[in-house]
């Protein structure tokens, strides 16, 4: 799985890379965790807490994922705590 942001296609990677300038300005330090996607890795997230071991990651199959298409990104914080509790 790419973490590059060259991988994605124009138009998200432009999205991409004002949403990191916005959040560095904003004070918070984000990175950029997957990017473009095979379709034989979206098939192992898909099966993980199906039929791999694992918590369910995704409800896309390969082919139906934004990631495929080099048109999504995650993201996480940088730091000791990457994915913090949400609020309730």
């Amino acid at each position: 799985m790419s973490q590059r942001i060259e991988d994605l296609e124009p138009v998200t990677r432009a999205m991409c890379e004002k949403f990191l300038a916005a959040a560095a300005e904003s004070g918070h330090s984000i990175r950029v965790t997957h990017t473009l996607r095979t379709m034989d890795e979206q098939a192992h997230l898909y099966a993980q807490g199906r039929t791999l071991p694992g918590k369910r990651v995704t409800n896309a199959k390969p082919g139906q994922s934004a990631h495929n298409y080099g048109m999504a990104f995650d993201i996480c914080f940088a730091g000791k705590t990457p994915y913090p509790p949400e609020d309730d």
